[in-house]
């Protein structure tokens, strides 16, 4: 998927790709415990400011880079690549292998995250967080300051975002067998629809 964006001042958004297909996700018994170290945390709303946004990066990251496999296996699986392409944007465009296309809907604006695989790589590979909205066209995550130096309020993830985040990979198998180390991941043998 190819996907254009618009002016970085939210003067002409670009329309809003559709997903070619929407999984509705079961919590997974194998990785219950990790996704609620992420749903527990408490993420501030960044309103466009991006030392805010840092703030919730560290935290992200204090709590998920521990979990996750080293740079070189991650590489490995991807072909030497860190990321698709610049935001997401051209999957096609390069020699990265996106073995997996996952995206979640952003809270606050009316476009998808990078892709998860995309999103674990990158940070990874340079501990990049792709923690922002990837398209930033639209009035609400404009990629361009306004007069008072702000972003568009929804350029940053939201607190809802890191949390579906970490709903969306952690019930990822693929996701959870290539890039969560063995001794995090509970083996059992079914999984269902758990309320």
């Amino acid at each position: 998927m190819n996907l254009k964006r618009g002016p970085a001042d939210g003067s002409n958004p670009s329309p809003v790709a559709a997903p070619t297909k929407c999984v509705p996700l079961y919590i997974s018994e194998r990785t219950r415990a990790l996704e609620q170290l992420f749903v527990s945390s408490k993420f501030m709303k960044t309103g466009g400011v991006g030392s805010v946004c840092g703030a919730n990066d560290k935290e992200w990251k204090k709590a998920l880079l521990p979990l996750l496999v080293d740079k070189k296996e991650a590489l490995q699986v991807t072909g030497g690549q860190p990321w698709c392409s610049t935001n997401c944007l051209n999957e096609d465009s390069s020699d990265y292998k996106l073995f997996d296309s996952s995206r979640f809907v952003l809270s606050s604006c009316p476009h998808h995250s990078h892709h998860l695989l995309c999103i674990i790589t990158a940070l990874l590979y340079d501990d990049y967080a792709y923690t922002l909205c990837p398209i930033g066209d639209s009035d609400q995550c404009r990629g361009k300051q306004d007069a008072a130096g702000r972003y568009g309020e929804a350029k940053y993830w939201a607190p809802d975002d890191y949390q579906n985040f970490a709903k969306a990979f952690f019930r990822n198998d693929k996701l959870v067998d290539t890039f969560i180390k063995p001794e995090f991941r509970r083996k059992v043998k079914s999984e269902g629809c758990l309320q």
